[in-house]
């Protein structure tokens, strides 16, 4: 088996995809590697799992070429990341008072409104 992950990599154990927390080394020869992870995939998000490296059937490193190379290129401004975030934001209240809306159209206007 490959060496171990170290903290930061993203790898794949029991078929789900992990963060790499903490690589605690072998203290002597026959030993295995203790590896903590924390969960990335959507239904296992901040699920947390230790595991004995060597002994995974099929624990391997991710290494996509997308991942790798991400941030290549730089991020965008904080201004204009903030920008984008509240532009989201807004358009997801919205669709949420249209919905809202939708459903309750027998409110009075004294009880509150997205407006």
């Amino acid at each position: 088996m490959a060496d171990a992950p170290h903290p930061g990599d993203l790898v794949q154990v029991r078929t789900r995809h992990w963060l790499v927390e903490e690589r605690v080394g072998p203290r002597s020869a026959g030993e295995q590697t203790l590896v903590r992870l924390v969960g990335v995939d959507d239904d296992n998000s901040e699920r947390q799992l230790a595991v004995l490296w060597e002994r995974e059937l099929d624990a391997r490193i991710v290494r996509h070429a997308a991942f790798d190379r991400l941030g290549e290129r730089g991020f965008d401004a904080p201004e204009l990341f903030a920008g984008h975030l509240a532009s989201c934001l807004d358009l997801g209240a919205i669709q949420l008072c249209s919905e809202l809306g939708q459903r309750e159209t027998s409110r009075s206007p004294s009880e509150g409104s997205c407006e």
